[in-house]
């Protein structure tokens, strides 16, 4: 498990681990986490959370439930995210959506998982 260090980018952007291989970016007051999984004590709850599975059977939905609210987003291939009730927000590779301010575009997978590129109006941010 990869220790929880907090790094801080130039545009002002919190990145750290989210469990065991998952990400947390804390930006502007929005919390985005891309595949949370394992613990989440201590960690704040999602705003936005992102899929990066292909197949539903390897979507982390112990750790969504885990950091999410009511109100959370939860962005992925429509098989994915149709695996919970929260606000779904499917997409289709090389499409893209907003979402509470920030740009979420999926680009495409390697048969496992997808990759993904979060845009707010003045940071990148690609995942993997």
């Amino acid at each position: 498990m990869i220790p929880a260090e907090r790094t801080q980018t130039k545009a002002t952007a919190l990145a750290r681990p989210a469990g065991e291989g998952g990400l947390l970016i804390e930006r502007g007051g929005l919390v985005v986490y891309i595949d949370p999984r394992g613990h989440a004590e201590g960690l704040p709850k999602a705003d936005v959370v992102c899929l990066s599975a292909v197949d539903p059977r390897r979507v982390p939905e112990e750790g969504v439930r885990a950091v999410a609210a009511p109100t959370t987003i939860v962005a992925g291939l429509p098989p994915c995210v149709s695996r919970f009730r929260l606000n779904q927000l499917p997409l289709l590779h090389g499409q893209s959506r907003q979402a509470l301010g920030l740009e979420l575009f999926l680009l495409g997978d390697d048969g496992t998982t997808v990759s993904w590129r979060l845009r707010w109006p003045d940071l990148d941010v690609l995942y993997p």
